[in-house]
């Protein structure tokens, strides 16, 4: 599969989800969506989107510090 335009927009969906899980201070959301703009604006879009996806998740990891954003969701799902 190719990198389209809706992967893109999906790919800020995603990160977006994934901080939610950490986090409702919407400064930390915030940030952690303009440091995935920034990442989405530096890598070439002929990757994979599963290449660009791992990409967003390390700035989701790397700007909030929290290893695995959806440990808590796992959690929920296994109880």
């Amino acid at each position: 599969m190719e990198t389209n335009l809706d992967c893109i927009l999906c790919l800020q969906r995603q990160a977006m989800q994934a901080v939610s899980y950490i986090t409702d201070d919407e400064e930390v959301r915030e940030h952690v969506l303009r440091n995935v703009m920034k990442k989405l604006l530096e890598l070439k879009w002929s990757l994979k989107p599963i290449e660009m996806a791992n990409e967003v998740h390390k700035v989701v990891r790397t700007t909030t510090k929290v290893k695995d954003p959806y440990e808590g969701v796992k959690k929920d799902s296994i109880s």
